[in-house]
């Protein structure tokens, strides 16, 4: 009975403190490009263990597929992410991702991410919507920790 209180006081501090790798929060918010949705996922683990992918799986506890999806373990705390369609591309301005084995369903157009303009651009101006996938609308996924 000790042993299992114990074991279940260090997977609750676990929790708590995000040391655990298979103990990941996840954020997701989609658009639409013509009649597919596409969405961003993020998991943040740990101190400094983060990544993103854009996908068409609308499960905030989809696992990132490097056959099926853009993927990028660079986004390192900046949890905001602007895109665009026109003409029924995807524009992408966010942190580089690495382009998906298999065909996506939609063109995606990826923006290079550049920390030094990026306070002096209009995005919304310029017709872009900002994914913002803070720690605020995070959820926690069960299927990481069974």
């Amino acid at each position: 009975m000790r042993v299992w209180l114990f074991l279940l006081l260090i997977m609750f501090a676990g929790i708590n403190s995000g040391c655990l790798r298979s103990l990941g929060t996840h954020a997701i918010q989609c658009a639409m490009v013509g009649e597919e949705k596409i969405c961003f996922v993020r998991e943040v683990w740990g101190f400094n263990g983060e990544n993103l992918s854009l996908t068409t799986d609308d499960n905030v506890c989809h696992k990132p597929s490097s056959e099926n999806d853009y993927v990028s373990d660079r986004m390192r705390g900046d949890s905001v992410i602007f895109a665009k369609v026109v003409d029924g591309k995807f524009y992408v301005y966010a942190v580089p991702m690495e382009a998906p084995k298999n065909p996506f369903p939609v063109e995606v157009i990826l923006e290079p991410y550049n920390p030094a303009t990026y306070f002096d651009r209009d995005f919304i101006k310029d017709g872009y919507q900002k994914f913002d996938l803070n720690e605020e609308k995070m959820t926690w996924c069960f299927n990481d920790i069974f």
